[in-house]
């Protein structure tokens, strides 16, 4: 499980995860194989979540998470 300050779910983090690593929803969504709007669905519910209106201050914010967890 994907701990994080925001309380995403799993499917919310993995979402977040496949948007940043693909830079599309159509390409994170075959990755994760489900549709590109299911992963729209996840990613908009993660932004709001985190405060965040764009792709790249979420994806900042994600890694500055996750490099976090790296460290502690």
């Amino acid at each position: 499980m994907i701990t994080n300050p925001w309380n995403l779910t799993e499917r919310e983090a993995t979402a977040m995860t496949a948007v940043i690593q693909h830079g599309r929803s159509k390409t994170a969504a075959r990755a994760m194989g489900i549709s590109h709007r299911t992963v729209e669905v996840y990613f908009c519910g993660a932004r709001k979540k985190m405060g965040v209106s764009s792709l790249v201050q979420a994806a900042v914010a994600w890694d500055r998470h996750l490099r976090e967890q790296v460290v502690a």
